[in-house]
């Protein structure tokens, strides 16, 4: 909103203007000044039309634009609302440690290939892994994408930019044996159920924290995926899952059945002992009957891993595992996508293709079948 207004005469036939800006991104007060040609009435007039505009966002003048200006107080903002709040946070984070120092003060219509190109090359001089240097890329393309939009520009330089080269390699994984010494490890702890849902189920690690009991059918072995914990800077809140797709049911294991009756006559049990006097909602929790924090849960695997010297996988890695030892045991790569949630089955196969090295041998074996069968036939 913009902030309080004045009026003063300057000349015979003429008026200043002015009204209040919001708070620029480093919290400067600021002031939009204008003058006025005609009488008082008329000057009235017009503050009340800069005060709508600058409320409007209308009295932006494009060419004085900056790109730090653009990016934290027009397009995070607005392009925000449909950021789940960790991607928001993510990038607002992108754009503060890396893109406002580069290149914030500049012009957004002065932004050229190059000098994007340049900034580009600096990070990577710097360190950054070329990963790193696509996720600055894709904000800033995403936003300069709206700018053309908006008509503040009129192409967007970041079309024109040579992109670092990713060199591709597979996430580690355990095999079976790892995976089951893993999981035997942790049982007894706080750790055990929501390892086992991970292991067993796929799930991304804030679906896992956040699943309760209501979501999980157990007479019909079948859980449903509904919502997500996320961790923000104002601490953790619910939400929907990363994707659309990440709203999904899973069949579930017999294995898993069983350590799940077992873990809610436990849970209640301590419950009882802790005198929470309500049924556990969540699954997992931890020993004081808490929610699991995401990052919590990332650390104590880690940690687990690294004491029983199994290969360095991630939290994110068993997601991996289990999507690994489906396809290993020739589960239809459709079925692996809609467990774990992807948006849609390219991912899943650029993703795991290395998984199945006889790809190509079946498709030669299976297009060479068919035509030996019609050639027999006819």
């Amino acid at each position: 909103m913009a902030g309080a207004g004045y009026i003063r005469k300057r000349g015979k036939h003429s008026y200043e203007i002015s009204a209040e800006l919001p708070p620029g991104s480093r919290g400067k007060r600021r002031r939009h000044h204008k003058t006025v040609r005609g009488n008082r009435r008329e000057a009235e007039k017009a503050l009340a039309r800069l005060i709508h505009e600058i409320d409007t966002g209308a009295s932006v003048d494009p060419s004085r634009l900056t790109l730090e200006e653009f990016l934290l107080e027009t397009w995070l903002p607005v392009h925000g609302h449909g950021l789940s709040p960790t991607t928001a946070q993510r990038y607002e984070s992108i754009i503060r440690l890396h893109i406002i120092p580069e290149l914030g003060r500049l012009r957004v219509q002065r932004l050229q290939p190059m000098l994007l190109q340049r900034a580009y090359e600096k990070w990577l001089a710097q360190g950054l892994a070329p990963a790193t240097v696509l996720q600055h890329h894709r904000v800033l393309h995403r936003a300069l994408k709206q700018a053309v939009r908006w008509g503040v520009l009129a192409i967007n330089p970041a079309d024109r930019v040579e992109l670092p080269k990713l060199r591709w390699q597979p996430g580690q994984v355990l095999d079976g044996k790892q995976t089951v010494d893993l999981l035997e490890a942790s049982r007894g702890s706080w750790l055990f159920p929501p390892l086992a849902l991970a292991i067993y189920t796929g799930m991304r690690r804030g679906e896992t924290c956040a699943l309760r009991w209501e979501d999980v059918d157990l007479p019909r072995k079948v859980l449903h995926v509904c919502r997500a914990v996320r961790v923000t800077r104002q601490g953790l809140s619910y939400g929907e899952p990363k994707t659309a797709r990440g709203r999904r049911s899973i069949t579930l294991p017999d294995g898993l059945v069983d350590e799940l009756h077992a873990h809610r006559e436990a849970q209640v049990t301590r419950f009882a002992v802790l005198g929470i006097l309500e049924k556990p909602s969540l699954i997992c929790t931890g020993d004081d009957g808490s929610v699991v924090h995401p990052d919590r849960f990332t650390r104590a695997v880690t940690g687990l891993v690294r004491r029983l010297g199994l290969p360095r996988v991630t939290l994110h890695g068993l997601r991996r595992t289990h999507a690994t030892l489906l396809l290993q045991q020739n589960v239809h790569p459709k079925i692996v996508q809609e467990r774990l949630g992807h948006s849609t089955i390219q991912i899943t196969m650029d993703t795991y293709s290395h998984v199945l090295p006889g790809l190509q041998e079946d498709a030669a074996r299976c297009i060479d079948d068919v035509l030996r069968r019609a050639r027999d036939v006819g």
